[in-house]
């Protein structure tokens, strides 16, 4: 009898590590994620045939947790990493999944800098034979399974102050199946500005990640009015120093008509796109 029960529950461990297998494979959609790390930004994209992409790393190493929790056990393939820019609550991490995962390619803002931890993740690359590009509008990535990440912004390479580095944020609107995701990285109002002027209506978006955590100095009504998300979602941490999001950013993005998803809030938040171009979102917390 014992041996019997042994057999039946080796079956079921089988049978159920078979369905953890299968239920983690590609399976036709769009999935696009805020990682819950906290104060910063880690957003991660599974594409319908299976291809992932980081962009950004948040603070900290709580990214490779996040990873392990939306990525399939058995994979530790990452195809490219975007660093949007060189602040450290967009950035540090990336050393970290640079040291556990396998990256195809890291894609650096060309705001250039070797200060720091910059430095350090490009060192650490390179070190690993990771390709470094750094990248700017021409740098677009057109993939098999008819997901486009068009990389919009900045329009040319930048050098500039460190300042300055939140306005040279890599910005990329990622396209399936008639939607939109628009990645912003933490640009302020001269590059929301820029933007407009560069693209007006073609900065519509199905999904936004709302520029710089909500703060005060991004998400001007223009710039909301030309993108027209359905769907607003800001990378932030639990009652954070800085007081993002900022409460009138809030109310203009409720005034545009977006449904607005924290991650303070709702914790780790996944994005679906459907093969027919069906949205839908779910949170941890749910």
């Amino acid at each position: 009898m014992w041996l019997r029960r042994l057999i039946l529950g080796v079956i079921a461990i089988s049978f159920g590590s078979l369905f953890f297998l299968v239920s983690d494979l590609p399976d036709g959609d769009l999935h696009f994620y805020a990682l819950n790390v906290g104060q910063g930004d880690a957003l991660f994209l599974q594409t319908p045939s299976g291809h992932r992409f980081l962009f950004d790393g948040g603070p900290g190493k709580t990214v490779v947790s996040e990873l392990g929790a939306v990525m399939p056990f058995f994979s530790k393939r990452i195809d490219a990493i975007f660093v949007t820019h060189p602040d450290r609550d967009h950035l540090e991490g990336i050393l970290h999944v640079l040291k556990n995962y396998e990256v195809g390619a890291l894609y650096v803002s060309s705001f250039k800098s070797n200060a720091g931890l910059s430095g350090a993740i490009i060192r650490q690359a390179r070190a690993a034979m990771v390709p470094v590009i750094f990248a700017d509008e021409r740098d677009d990535l057109e993939l098999d399974d008819g997901v486009t990440i068009d990389l919009i912004y900045p329009f040319r390479p930048v050098i500039t102050a460190p300042a300055a580095a939140n306005n040279a944020s890599l910005v990329a609107q990622v396209r399936f199946a008639g939607r939109s995701i628009l990645i912003t990285g933490d640009i302020e109002v001269p590059t929301e500005e820029e933007l407009v002027r560069a693209y007006n209506e073609a900065l519509t978006s199905t999904i936004l990640k709302v520029p710089h955590h909500g703060s005060k100095t991004s998400s001007i009504p223009a710039f909301l009015e030309a993108v027209h998300a359905e769907l607003a979602v800001i990378s932030v941490g639990v009652d954070n120093s800085y007081h993002h999001p900022n409460a009138e950013v809030l109310s203009r993005l409720e005034g545009s008509g977006a449904t607005v998803l924290r991650t303070d809030r709702a914790g780790r938040v996944e994005v679906t796109v459907s093969a027919q171009g069906a949205v839908s979102s779910t949170s941890l917390m749910r």
